[in-house]
């Protein structure tokens, strides 16, 4: 289904290069189908891009892509080309030096798969087939797209607001140059929701100074996960050992102490009539003169107001979200 005529026009330029392969992802990746998808998408529309010419996308990314002068935080994306936006994507950071030799070789084995179907059941075949670099090329993007979509992907979640309770949904699985640009840590300084305009906003929640390293989670916080399944997480699906402050110390939750002066405040400010005023309470607090942040978890102000932002800005009600499904149905 599409939502329009020139969105169906669109993505025929880059699907005639993923829609033969796409059945058969899940039987390939299994867990790792997520992963799969986006890559094989990314490689299609990355050709698409370039007008289906393998040679001048070859010298582009071999002769023509600097990836230390590319940079998702210093381009204009005012005026960024659809070009400028795919390098973005492809310097991302792949940590291939960092998997084990099983991870390789498994990622290598299903990326030879799609590139053989590739060849086989689209009119890639007539391009590549007596071209070795144009084959291996493939193949290449292919694992390149693999390794960048596993420790990049970001999934935009909505609340849905219901007239008793809420439900937090999956709307849309991508890499987002801007946001992959963002490390991990367990005890991050910003967060990022997607807002129900279809946008995703970044927003800090401690004080950061001029030159400081922002910070996400890959929604593994110190403050809601132990230590010992956070890391086993990063490692088996981001491929790095996580030495956040909360990593580091190994200092759980239940091992915290209170801050008595902090759960005063927070008493303190429910008594506000709305939402806005609780962020204003809770922002000029966070942002006082000599706060102290503990290193091992978010604060309790932090926490919550992380859940007024998401719940603010990022929540349909029900009958607004049923409202923008028919929307889209009814242009399909």
């Amino acid at each position: 289904m599409y939502c329009s005529e020139e969105c169906l026009s669109k993505a025929h330029q880059f699907h005639r290069y993923e829609c033969a392969v796409v059945r058969d992802i899940r039987r390939i990746c299994g867990n790792a189908e997520k992963e799969g998808m986006l890559a094989l998408q990314t490689v299609a529309k990355a050709i698409a891009l370039f007008d289906q010419d393998l040679e001048a996308m070859m010298k582009h990314l071999n002769n023509g892509l600097d990836g230390s002068k590319v940079n998702a935080f210093v381009i204009d994306w005012r005026t960024a080309t659809p070009k400028d936006a795919y390098n973005t994507v492809h310097v991302l950071s792949t940590n291939q030096t960092l998997r084990s030799r099983k991870n390789l070789a498994l990622q290598i084995y299903c990326a030879t798969i799609v590139h053989h179907l590739m060849l086989e059941r689209t009119e890639l075949r007539a391009i590549c087939v007596t071209n070795a670099e144009k084959s291996k090329l493939l193949f290449d993007l292919i694992l390149h797209h693999w390794q960048i979509a596993q420790v990049n992907d970001t999934s935009l979640c909505y609340t849905t607001i219901f007239e008793v309770g809420f439900d937090c949904t999956t709307s849309v699985c991508g890499i987002f140059p801007l946001i992959s640009m963002l490390n991990h840590s367990c005890v991050p300084n910003v967060m990022h929701f997607s807002l129900d305009d279809g946008r995703c906003a970044v927003v800090a929640l401690s004080p950061i100074a001029a030159g400081e390293q922002l910070f996400n989670s890959y929604l593994l916080f110190a403050d809601e996960q132990e230590t010992s399944a956070r890391l086993t997480v990063l490692k088996e699906f981001y491929q790095f050992t996580c030495r956040c402050d909360a990593c580091e110390l190994a200092v759980d939750d239940d091992d915290a102490q209170p801050n008595d002066e902090e759960e005063y405040f927070i008493r303190r400010i429910r008594c506000s009539k709305t939402n806005s005023k609780l962020v204003s309470e809770l922002t000029s607090y966070l942002n006082a003169a000599g706060r102290y942040f503990p290193p091992c978890k978010l604060s309790r102000s932090q926490v919550m107001l992380k859940s007024l932002l998401e719940f603010m800005y990022g929540a349909l009600p029900v009958k607004r979200r049923t409202q923008k499904i028919n929307e889209r149905i009814s242009h399909t």
